[in-house]
């Protein structure tokens, strides 16, 4: 996905500024590679930021791109194409880093795009070599009080030597979603990083994602709630749960939340053969896009619904204290919280 260009031995650039530059922004630099494609013409990057997603696209040239701009301090961003994510994204930092992808083939078809190799900043380099350490953390050999010392460990290793870092505040705002901790021992962890980490615009919204899922926490109701259907009826929440519900929130825009729906639908008998419903909760203010997402992730079999209003600011959002998507609760016919997190409501199901 990143593209330089020669031609005739004159390297052409194109590149995209992205963050209006202001007192407080410091510039940072992109430089991207797809390796083993010659026909993407053009790549889209979202910036992630507090509650809000900025979006541009960038030209590629001979397989090369590059991206600048501002940033308050570093943040995780993806890079996608019109039909193709990216895996897990890229760390973004006050400076120059060089990407590396590759096209890939998941075992339903799909592409992805895989970081390959990351180099020009550890700290984005470390983001990289992190997540198949991590990702195997979740091997079925280890219980689930194993894997949560794993996980502990393994943060309060990189926090201890990275107090200033924004990515350990990054790695443990991604625990709270994953589920691998206690909240309890995230907030720990979180209280070790420097002020100045803590009181950011991302240490403060730490804290209000900490919030919500200790709203949303097992064992507690979810609120009713009246949302319009694909046709515009609105209906009462609870006239829709009968049984075991996977309550899904989402958006069009939403790039994990699009490669989770690839993953729900191939685990789409396990949740039939439980008897498990899904309703889908979009934050979309736009409904063609909404509308066209849902046909285009093969996501019509199940429920769903949309305010349309005010994506993180929409009655909603606010009514489930939704800041970040994706996020998935399993709810009984009495609409208490079994689940919070996509990965323990899998487990959960395979498990019965």
């Amino acid at each position: 996905m990143k593209k330089l260009i020669l031609f005739f031995f004159i390297v052409v650039i194109t590149s995209i500024s992205v963050h209006a530059q202001n007192s407080t922004m410091k510039p940072f630099r992109l430089e991207g590679t797809i390796l083993n494609s010659d026909t993407i013409k053009e790549v889209n990057i979202m910036i992630f930021g507090k509650n809000n997603i900025t979006s541009e696209k960038a030209k590629v040239v001979n397989q090369k791109f590059i991206f600048e701009g501002g940033l308050e301090h570093p943040t995780l961003a993806l890079i996608s194409t019109e039909k193709i994510r990216q895996e897990f994204g890229v760390w973004l930092v006050n400076d120059t880093i060089q990407v590396d992808f590759e096209i890939k083939k998941k075992e339903t078809g799909s592409l992805y795009l895989h970081t390959k190799k990351v180099s020009g900043s550890q700290e984005s380099i470390d983001f990289t070599t992190r997540i198949e350490p991590r990702n195997a953390m979740q091997s079925k050999k280890f219980t689930d009080a194993q894997r949560k010392r794993m996980v502990y460990q393994s943060h309060e290793k990189y926090v201890n030597e990275h107090r200033n870092s924004y990515l350990s505040l990054q790695n443990l705002s991604n625990e709270i979603s994953f589920g691998g901790c206690d909240l309890s021992s995230i907030e720990d962890l979180y209280e070790k990083l420097s002020e100045e980490v803590k009181l950011s615009d991302s240490g403060k919204y730490f804290k209000e994602k900490l919030a919500k899922y200790r709203k949303n926490t097992v064992g507690n109701r979810i609120p009713d709630i009246k949302i319009p259907n694909e046709t515009g009826d609105s209906v009462m929440l609870s006239s829709l749960i009968k049984g075991k519900t996977i309550i899904s929130f989402w958006a069009s825009w939403c790039a994990p939340c699009r490669a989770e729906h690839q993953d729900m639908v191939k685990n789409q008998q396990l949740f039939e053969d439980k008897s498990v419903k899904i309703i889908s909760i979009s934050l979309d203010d736009d409904q063609q896009k909404w509308l066209k997402a849902i046909q285009t992730d093969n996501i019509n079999s199940w429920i769903n619904l949309a305010d349309l209003h005010g994506g993180f600011d929409s009655k909603t959002a606010q009514t489930f204290k939704i800041n970040s998507i994706p996020f998935m609760i399993l709810v009984d016919n009495k609409m208490r919280i079994l689940e919070n997190d996509y990965q323990s409501i899998v487990h959960r199901l395979r498990k019965k």
